[in-house]
């Protein structure tokens, strides 16, 4: 049986009001807890001090996801209904919310006991890069750039500066590729913009050389890096108090990339700096030449 340590983490961030604005800081604990059960199913626990309610997710044998959540008077009995339902243990069972931690794990032993885990099955992301799809949208509207990068898989110790230096891509190219929209979509970076028809090639020409030269962008610097990284930061912590969102976030990135792929989302983000995100800026964007499709009118 492996155990880890619980790792404890706290990271300052930001009350999201009505319209998503950041308004006052407010700090958040978290506590991992991983561990291997004998018939080979890991064990994740993820304990928010604060949560009034806990989420159990797993994959199931059809590879839907599975969960189910709970107050703590109601859960161990709920969730031992259900998993008994089961002809083979998940690979992986994550817990989000409250903390429970030696009911569970005491709960989950008996219940695996003589149940081999389920054989593991990994997600990968795949994206053919270096095409351009052009599509017909709709009569008198403006063209639209989509532009997809993949991001590193889900246990690259990168991942959290690559996706902060995608969050700041909109800023760098903004003075010769202006109003794209940068977001994360599952393991895809994502950045779209509507450019007049009649330019759009040139449109796409400047966001490639913008893309360029974004290792040298004089925009990439201690403060908006720190900027971009506390917004991410806020997202991931807010995400994990989503009910069953949450768990079942962990799973997807458990079956990217383990349980380092779960490290990386909880911790990753506080080792982001300015020179991390300048050197993901020179050598790992300029290996991506992404997909690009356009949408043009008719």
């Amino acid at each position: 049986m492996r155990s880890q340590e619980l790792f404890s983490h706290f990271s300052a961030g930001t009350a999201l009001v009505a319209a998503l604005l950041v308004s006052s800081v407010v700090a958040t604990a978290q506590t991992l807890h991983v561990e291997d059960l004998a018939n080979g199913t890991e064990l994740i626990l993820i304990t928010e001090s604060l949560s009034s309610a806990t989420t159990v997710a797993w994959p199931g044998a059809d590879g839907e996801m599975r969960s189910i959540t709970r107050g703590e008077l109601n859960l161990l009995p709920d969730v031992e209904a259900v998993l008994a339902e089961q002809d083979v243990a998940p690979p992986v069972v994550v817990v989000t919310g409250g903390s429970q931690l030696d009911e569970l794990r005491g709960l989950f032993a008996r219940m695996f006991t003589g149940r081999p885990a389920a054989p593991l099955e990994r997600h990968t992301t795949t994206l053919t890069e270096g095409t351009v799809d052009r599509r017909l949208g709709s009569a008198g509207s403006d063209a639209l750039i989509r532009w997809e990068v993949p991001l590193p898989p889900p246990g690259d110790p990168r991942r959290s500066t690559v996706e902060v230096l995608w969050e700041m891509v909109p800023q760098i190219v903004e003075s010769q590729a202006p109003g794209f929209r940068a977001r994360v979509e599952n393991d895809i970076g994502l950045l779209e913009g509507s450019v007049d028809p009649d330019v759009v090639d040139l449109r796409l020409d400047q966001l490639r050389l913008a893309l360029a030269q974004a290792g040298e962008s004089s925009r990439i610097d201690g403060a908006r890096v720190e900027a971009a990284r506390t917004r991410l930061e806020v997202r991931r912590v807010a995400s994990l108090g989503e009910h069953p969102g949450a768990a079942e976030k962990m799973v997807e990135r458990w079956l990217g990339g383990g349980v380092r792929a779960v490290q990386e989302f909880l911790f990753g983000i506080e080792g982001v700096t300015e020179a991390s995100v300048r050197s993901a800026a020179r050598s790992w964007l300029p290996q991506h030449p992404g997909r690009v499709a356009q949408v043009l009118p008719p």
